[in-house]
């Protein structure tokens, strides 16, 4: 069963030092233009770092697809692989604009210019290729044919893996079009880049990190702002996640190629039922929110270690982010997170939003009963194509075609998917206290069972409603029989109910999105962002959980652990009920 699994996330999945010393190569009156190798190389051959100049000025030849292995800046022993994809066409005194292309977790790079991708895995480099653009398809560090352990993105491996690429593309590309950059303050690469999940933390990551500046655009796909929220919410293990993409990965390979310190993190946390502190440092310091927080981490992989790189704010880039609604692995908080964080560096930076994302993965089911079989496949936000998108974000920022990326976007900042073609536009996520306010009063439950408590919320009136942005819960949570039980071994679930008319008495939860609270106290917490439309007489409630298998197979308050045998919850929630505020993009599709 366990090499089921692994075989099935490697076909499927996208989940899952110091700054580099060399220098921008520059031109010999000592400008910041690149120096592009001069040789006459005709062809391809991986063993040869140099790479076939453009033809003469006005002449013309079709573009290559090549295979590059660099050496490791960290071990000359050890080769970064990556593909070079030229345009359809290079013509001799043309330039192009670049564009990075990330895989997703247990990928590989592609080789094929037309490359129609694989959903979740990789995106569909044929329509940007068909657009005009240079296509450099990395392997990432233990995958394909790049060495290394797999770090999950650390800045110290798997970034500076990535700068010595671009480094390669300033010196090596004669034909990479140059032009101004915002953040850096001179010219440098058209530059761009996209994938999903894994293929986006990547690019996180080289806008976080690289000295030079150089990406200009992004369309990051379901991924991730901190993988200690990912993986470990409040302190709870996201057990059926963190164990199919670790402790299984790294039985066998095809992706399971893992840092033994992350395996071992996780073997420890299973036991332990926490994840330690160089566990929760490591996984910090792996994600944008370690730049954007601006919170230094002592560690990097245990004691001894120390990241390369200080938490410094991220500059300005354009970025076009989308999120499944549905994805349990990484939400949509997560996207909304790097959203916020990346527009307070100014740029185009917009957040869409649709259906699929790391649930159409069994690793947890998607529980879907009212919308469809299909609907968790759908990967437009209302009627909005992510691959017409993705080539008009680029078309508008690295070509200047001015207005190409609203003509698909429509101008809208925000669009938040209801179900399969059916969207709203928002002018910004609402969440927080900013949502209609609701009292939760005093509610047993019964901690380590399933049983479902629904503190029901409100009735939808006439004319139905919109649900849509983040919920925030404000509870103090108590042991009702003053146990003495040791309050951290206390696990509950929270999640936002949808009780349909057409359907009454039961429960869905919305999105399939739950939270655990760990521990008694007072929490004040974002529960999961979620969008659905709400017919007259639908019903919202509050659910709570002693115990979740699902999405927390064996990490939840255990018999071997003392825990409160029963807690009380009480408090208030605030519910992103959107009304007339939200512009229908397709309703009822």
């Amino acid at each position: 069963m366990r090499i089921t699994l692994l075989t099935l996330l490697c076909l499927l999945l996208a989940a899952c030092g110091k700054p580099l010393d060399s220098a921008q190569p520059t031109a010999e009156d000592g400008s910041n233009s690149p120096m592009v190798a001069d040789n006459d190389l005709t062809d391809c051959d991986p063993d040869n770092l140099l790479f076939p100049n453009s033809p003469a000025e006005g002449e013309s030849r079709d573009g290559l697809s090549c295979q590059i292995l660099l050496p490791s800046p960290l071990n000359p022993d050890d080769r970064i692989s990556f593909q070079v994809i030229e345009p359809p066409s290079v013509v001799g005194g043309e330039t192009y604009p670049v564009i990075l292309e990330g895989h997703g977790f247990g990928g590989s790079r592609q080789t094929n210019p037309n490359g129609a991708g694989v959903d979740g895995v990789s995106v569909a480099i044929g329509d940007l290729h068909n657009a005009g653009y240079g296509i450099i398809s990395i392997d990432q560090a233990g995958h394909g044919d790049t060495d290394g352990l797999i770090k999950v993105m650390d800045p110290d491996q798997e970034g500076r893996f990535l700068i010595a690429i671009l480094d390669w593309i300033d010196s090596n590309i004669d034909w990479a079009a140059q032009g101004p950059d915002a953040d850096a303050g001179t010219d440098n690469i058209l530059l761009g880049a996209v994938g999903p999940s894994y293929g986006g933390g990547y690019q996180l990551l080289i806008h976080a990190i690289d000295p030079k500046k150089r990406l200009d655009a992004i369309v990051p796909r379901i991924t991730w702002h901190d993988l200690r929220y990912s993986l470990d919410p409040n302190l709870a293990i996201k057990g059926s996640w963190a164990s199919a993409l670790f402790a299984v990965g790294n039985q066998s390979g095809g992706g399971g190629n893992f840092d033994p310190f992350v395996s071992d993190t996780f073997t420890r946390g299973f036991q332990d039922n926490a994840i330690d502190q160089f566990g929760l440092d490591y996984f910090g310091y792996h994600g944008l929110n370690y730049f954007c927080n601006g919170q230094p981490v002592p560690t990097n992989g245990g004691p001894g270690t120390a990241p390369g790189f200080a938490p410094n704010a991220p500059t300005q880039v354009d970025a076009l982010f989308f999120q499944g609604f549905r994805d349990v692995l990484f939400n949509f908080n997560e996207a909304f997170q790097n959203f916020d964080c990346l527009r307070g560096a100014g740029g185009d930076v917009r957040l869409f939003s649709f259906q699929s994302g790391h649930n159409t993965i069994p690793v947890v089911p998607d529980m879907n009963p009212s919308q469809g079989p299909d609907n968790s496949l759908d990967s437009n936000c209302g009627d909005i194509a992510v691959g017409a998108a993705t080539v008009a974000w680029f078309d508008e920022h690295l070509k200047g075609q001015a207005g190409a990326a609203d003509a698909i976007l429509r101008g809208e900042q925000v669009c938040l998917s209801l179900t399969a073609g059916d969207a709203v536009f928002v002018d910004d996520v609402t969440r927080g206290t900013s949502g209609t306010e609701f009292a939760i009063p005093a509610t047993n439950v019964i901690v380590g069972t399933e049983a479902q408590i629904a503190v029901p919320l409100m009735t939808v009136g006439a004319g139905g409603d919109v649900f849509g942005g983040i919920p925030r819960l404000q509870v103090s949570v108590t042991d009702t029989l003053d146990s003495g039980a040791e309050p951290f071994n206390t696990i509950i679930y929270a999640a936002v109910g949808h009780m349909l008319a057409s359907n009454p008495g039961t429960w869905e939860i919305m999105d399939n999105q739950i939270v655990p609270l760990r521990g008694t106290g007072d929490f004040d917490i974002d529960l999961i962002g979620a969008a659905e439309r709400l017919a007259e007489g639908d019903q919202i409630a509050l659910l709570l959980y002693g115990l979740y298998n699902a999405q927390y197979a064996t990490t939840g308050s255990r018999p071997q652990d003392p825990f409160a045998p029963t807690v009380t919850v009480e408090g208030r929630v605030f519910m992103p009920l959107l009304g007339s505020s939200a512009r229908d993009v397709v309703a009822g599709g």
